[in-house]
């Protein structure tokens, strides 16, 4: 088991380049679930005691959290949903291009039963194939472990950290510069971190309360992550919403970013034990999750790629005609990306606004399903069709080859060829084509209607 999390270079520059907005992502239930539960109808008691309250991104798949504490089904639980549909190594972007119901291999694959005592499962976190879930009942919480090499059957590990005390709504788990573990915990105005003394959850000390602001303390975080810089720093990543009756009184979806300084240290640190711990606040900002598409207020997670991007997911509290609903929050590709080489690795960002503002049509990889799309009418994008709407772009593709967006459906009218170069390319407003030679005679602001691969 795998335990290492990727690190990012520059951790508040990549909280700043998170888009505000979400991709559009959903599966099936796969009939994992006792009806009524998981839903907001009058048999589920509007939902009340029983909804989604964590989700994290593993490879191809999410791992939602939930808490069931009605009689009979009273248990915290996890749900592995496999996005069969999508890659694995690469921004989710969406599912609902085309429909407004997912894949049909887009659905919950497993549902693990926890604990009938601590029925309820909070914001969970995993750093690479280790899994922290919190789960609770009352004042009293645990901080189980699973190990999730194989996403679709995870396996729980031996190691619980007791709570006999102190409730745990949510986790975060990270390693450091040396493999070792460092996991945080929060509830009810209080931070708790562990170190471990090796790489494995079994090393686990004694907890910590560190020192935290009176506005950490009062904001009631549905999840957490930790982060580590490439240098040693250790960010602390918090999501909310503003409301505590969401969605049925709405609110507002902030992340807030807090710099942790181990043993009161800030610079950057890999302490041989952890004697005390307090925050500083970094920044804040506002996410845009609608539509009952997902909420900051049921589960809200990190998650880390490969490359050391940063992207956001978050969830929805309830089923909906059998579909779990969530957003991701993806990372602004960065244009110093290595070059591609084939049409597998390539991806076309095309936004309404200029300067890659506003909904955002995303495409990857290099096939005609998914990314040849006759009729931008029927083009479904973070919940409005997208059609003529198109104002700037930025893409990625192989040189040699090219992708054409057309003036009118089924590829009628003027073309916009977008020739790959192999790096990272901008146009920052298809009003205004002056600086690109090949495309100065053309003004292609608002007038997308179709697309395809030549």
């Amino acid at each position: 088991m795998k335990t290492r999390k990727p690190t990012v270079v520059d951790v508040p520059s990549a909280f700043g380049d998170i888009r505000q907005r979400g991709h559009f992502l959903a599966a099936h239930d796969g009939g994992k679930f006792t009806d009524p539960r998981y839903t907001s109808s009058v048999k589920n008691k509007g939902g009340l005691g029983n909804h989604f309250q964590g989700i994290v991104r593993v490879g191809k798949h999410v791992v939602i959290s939930g808490g069931d504490k009605h009689p009979g089904t009273r248990r915290s639980q996890l749900f592995v949903v496999e996005m069969a549909s999508l890659r694995r190594d690469a921004p989710f972007r969406s599912n609902l291009w085309h429909e407004t119901v997912p894949p049909s291999r887009d659905k919950v694959v497993k549902a693990v039963a926890i604990d009938e005592d601590y029925w309820h499962a909070g914001g969970l976190a995993a750093t690479g194939d280790l899994l922290a879930v919190p789960i609770e009942s009352g004042k009293r919480s645990q901080i189980v472990f699973f190990d999730v090499s194989a996403p679709s059957a995870p396996v729980r590990l031996k190691t619980v950290l007791d709570r006999p005390k102190h409730a745990a709504g949510a986790a975060a788990i990270t390693s450091l510069g040396d493999g070792r573990l460092l996991l945080a915990t929060q509830t009810d105005g209080r931070l708790d971190l562990y170190l471990s003394a090796d790489d494995t959850p079994e090393g686990f000390g004694a907890a910590i309360a560190a020192t935290i602001p009176q506005a950490f303390a009062k904001a009631c975080y549905q999840g957490l992550d930790l982060v580590l810089q490439n240098d040693g720093t250790v960010f602390l990543l918090a999501m909310r919403n503003t409301s505590d009756k969401a969605p049925t009184v709405p609110g507002s979806d902030i992340a807030d970013l807090w710099h942790v300084m181990l043993n009161d240290s800030v610079a950057p640190a890999t302490p041989a034990s952890l004697s005390t711990a307090s925050l500083r606040f970094i920044g804040a900002r506002q996410f845009q999750a609608k539509d009952r598409q997902a909420n900051m207020g049921a589960g809200a997670g990190v998650h880390v790629d490969a490359g050391g991007a940063l992207h956001l997911y978050s969830c929805y509290h309830w089923r909906q005609d059998n579909i779990i609903r969530f957003l991701e929050f993806r990372a602004k590709p960065q244009a110093t990306l290595p070059p591609i080489t084939t049409r597998d690795e390539a991806w076309i960002d095309i936004y309404e606004e200029k300067n890659y503002e506003g909904h955002c049509l995303s495409l990857a990889g290099g096939t005609k399903a998914g990314t040849h799309l006759d009729d931008y009418r029927a083009v479904h994008v973070e919940g409005n069709d997208f059609n003529d709407q198109a104002s700037s772009i930025r893409f990625q593709i192989p040189a040699g080859h090219t992708y054409e967006l057309f003036e009118h459906r089924d590829y009628g009218g003027n073309i916009l060829p977008l020739r790959g170069e192999g790096h990272v390319v901008e146009y920052p407003d298809l009003h205004d084509l002056a600086a690109v030679p090949h495309l100065a005679t053309l003004a292609f602001g608002d007038r997308v209607s179709s697309s395809r691969w030549a």
